[in-house]
């Protein structure tokens, strides 16, 4: 609706940060009038925060390695708010040769922790060349308003992925 000249407005806006990587976010609002310098632009920023973070990073990258090599690493996850959850693999199997462990640190009486361990193993009689294995996990975190929510109206819930990743060299 026009806005009369000299009255003052409130602007609300609302940003949907579903689907988006975690750092800086960064959008605009162009508001048009009859006003002489044309447009009127208004930027909105956010610093958007995982919900689960996953260090160093989501990739667990084991290097060259050969058929007969086994190389094992864990990498932690946490709920940067601190709040407790649970951990399912997000997938009905995890891909041969990769083996793989989950476990909750100091979980509570429902299994539920603010910080789990995940324990991957790939090898030996890992295929040569360069391997890829992604590993989807969910949690029970809800996601508050997803961008596409369930045709049903059930919940939705976070969710990443840990690619685990090598360079498979034969024995010769």
């Amino acid at each position: 609706d026009p806005i009369p000249v000299g009255q003052k407005f409130l602007l609300e806006t609302e940003i949907s940060t579903d689907g988006k990587p975690a750092g800086p976010f960064n959008a605009q609002i162009s508001l048009y009038g009859n006003d002489a310098r044309g447009a009127y632009t208004v930027r909105v920023t956010a610093e958007i925060e995982a919900v689960l973070a996953i260090t160093p990073s989501p990739t667990v990258f084991f290097g060259r390695m050969t058929t007969a090599d086994k190389r094992e690493q864990s990498v932690p996850v946490t709920s940067t708010r601190g709040e407790p959850f649970k951990l399912t693999l997000g997938q009905e199997t995890v891909q041969e040769p990769v083996k793989l462990s989950y476990t909750a640190k100091e979980p509570d009486a429902e299994g539920r922790s603010n910080e789990w361990e995940i324990h991957v193993a790939l090898g030996p009689n890992t295929e040569i060349g360069m391997r890829n294995y992604p590993i989807n996990f969910k949690s029970d975190l809800a996601i508050a308003h997803p961008k596409y929510p369930s045709p049903d109206g059930s919940p939705q819930f976070h969710g990443f992925m840990v690619n685990v990743q090598a360079q498979v060299t034969g024995m010769v």
